[in-house]
């Protein structure tokens, strides 16, 4: 497992770290507002280490084509079984997320002391490091059935439509037609809640993944 998890380092594109730089015309332009520990600052930043992460994920897996058949058989190659292979592909998205975290924290420390921008980092709070987890398994939950199925290009564009509708609907949930009993429980508990779905989310896409992998023949 150790060994699969390192070649994902080593494969890894280099550009893919620098995503974060992306974020900063974001971050400057909300200043403050995204400034202590509400729920909005944490939506946002956990949705930062979400699309970070996802990205991350998407360069590693980004060939297409006949690349990712040659690249199946390369793998299937070596002496671990497939199942060993598609866990190590959702350990490895604790591992984006450590790396998207670390890197976010970096850009905001550089914003409040070289660009003087008045950001209280809520993203040290625990709270923003366990939902911006969730935010990742979520959003890359999604991407790898969809990869091994019909491959990167389809994988990738949902997964980039999924993080616009999460970024849409953490602004208007209050607004949607559901019942008084849901939203409360998501209102009072939901980082309890969020996690809770997700957790059947990975369970379900996993067994999936799994499923199509197994089955294919490369």
């Amino acid at each position: 497992m150790l060994k699969l998890l390192l070649m994902e380092l080593y494969t890894q594109k280099k550009i893919s770290f620098f995503i974060p730089v992306i974020l900063l015309p974001l971050f400057l332009s909300l200043g403050d507002k995204i400034s202590g520990t509400d729920m909005f600052p944490t939506l946002i930043f956990s949705l930062a280490v979400g699309f970070i992460s996802y990205f991350m994920t998407s360069y590693s897996n980004s060939n297409t084509g006949e690349t990712d058949k040659l690249q199946y058989k390369l793998l299937l190659s070596l002496p671990v079984s497939r199942t060993l292979l598609i866990s190590a592909k959702y350990v490895m998205v604790c591992v984006w997320w450590l790396i998207s975290y670390a890197w976010l924290m970096l850009v905001l420390l550089i914003l409040k002391y070289v660009a003087h921008v008045p950001i209280a980092q809520p993203i040290f709070n625990w709270q923003v490091a366990f939902f911006s987890l969730c935010c990742c398994y979520f959003m890359n939950s999604i991407f790898y059935p969809l990869y091994y199925k019909y491959g990167f290009r389809v994988a990738n564009v949902i997964g980039i439509l999924v993080f616009f509708t999460l970024s849409n609907l953490a602004g208007k949930i209050n607004s949607l037609p559901i019942p008084a009993n849901f939203t409360a429980l998501l209102f009072d508990y939901p980082l309890a809640a969020f996690a809770t779905f997700t957790a059947v989310l990975i369970l379900l896409t996993y067994t999936t993944t799994l499923y199509i992998f197994t089955k294919a023949d490369y």
